[in-house]
């Protein structure tokens, strides 16, 4: 099934093969990003009087901080364009990145047509949608 079409990035084309491990790559990624957890072994991890503390950016990029926060503004994005979706686009892009997430195919909806060509079908245009909205975001 063809869904992507090649297109320029910074000058390059990208094939869609590229495109395709590019999706998946954000949607792996912002999986991860959803299910964070802030909490190991039971004890949240940090001081409820220092949450909302930042530490000065100045010197940050050492240790990587500077690209967390790139990372997590990059992810919000991405997380409000999924949210801003309509079913069934949204639960597609949602078990989609979960499948990508675990490394198997193992994950579905009853949201989501029951016809396994229907559903590839919605995820072939839920997948278009995400790459248009990212790109318009600027950062595809």
């Amino acid at each position: 099934m063809r869904v992507l079409e090649s297109f320029s990035v910074g000058g390059m084309v990208l094939s869609d093969a590229a495109c395709a491990a590019r999706i998946d790559d954000w949607l792996r990624q912002w999986h991860a990003w959803c299910r964070r957890d802030p909490y190991a072994n039971g004890y949240y991890g940090v001081s409820p009087g220092c949450i909302h503390a930042r530490t000065s950016r100045q010197y940050d990029d050492f240790n990587g901080n500077l690209d967390v926060h790139i990372d997590a503004v990059e992810m919000e994005a991405a997380d409000a364009i999924v949210n801003a979706m309509a079913d069934p686009w949204r639960t597609a892009l949602s078990v989609q990145a979960r499948n990508l997430y675990t490394g198997s195919m193992v994950w579905s909806s009853p949201r989501l047509p029951a016809c396994p060509m229907e559903r590839q079908l919605v995820l072939g245009q839920a997948r278009k949608k995400f790459q248009e909205a990212l790109i318009r975001a600027g950062i595809f």
